[in-house]
């Protein structure tokens, strides 16, 4: 009988990557990104967020910063896709959104801008993305929303948006 013991090469490793976003178009084709709408006068923006092909999500922290015109808050939440698996919902209760916004940052209250600056550095929204065997779990990806509390302008500046996730990748 031949023992078979592990080799390194075949452990799981986690492996760092970022949750783009999707894009609204056809493939080969250059599109808007989800994340385009920060900017808008939409004052709840659905981002759709991309996960790994293979492999399980281990973490996931948003990087939000914008230069604001005036006193913007915004509340983190994670949404849910539609039937379809690939749109997202629309609309939520402000009762789903205030209590994953709780679930996230461990307060009800908004985030608030400091000065001329909205900044959320390092936000762990990962508690908050469906699992495998959750009735909102989509394998490719999953929803952000982000609750403005008013429509940005054009001295809204968005410097930086990404979420910085890692998975664990079982490599054969």
């Amino acid at each position: 009988m031949t023992i078979i013991t592990t080799d390194k090469k075949t452990r799981e490793h986690a492996i760092p990557f970022e949750a783009t976003a999707f894009t609204n178009s056809s493939i080969g084709t250059n599109g808007t990104l989800d994340a385009g709408k920060i900017i808008s006068s939409d004052t709840l923006v659905a981002i759709r967020c991309c996960k790994p092909d293979r492999g399980t999500l281990m973490e996931a922290a948003l990087n939000l910063q914008l230069t604001v015109g005036s006193a913007l808050t915004v509340k983190v939440a994670i949404g849910r896709f539609n039937t379809n698996g690939y749109d997202a919902v629309s609309s939520y209760t402000q009762a789903e959104i205030d209590a994953s916004h709780t679930r996230i940052t461990g307060s009800n209250s908004a985030i608030a801008s400091s000065g001329s600056t909205l900044f959320v550095d390092g936000l762990n929204i990962f508690k908050e993305i469906p699992k495998a065997g959750s009735a909102n779990y989509n394998q490719d990806g999953f929803v952000l929303l982000l609750q403005f509390s008013r429509a940005r302008t054009g001295s809204d500046i968005l410097k930086r948006y990404n979420i910085m996730a890692s998975a664990l990748m079982g490599l054969i």
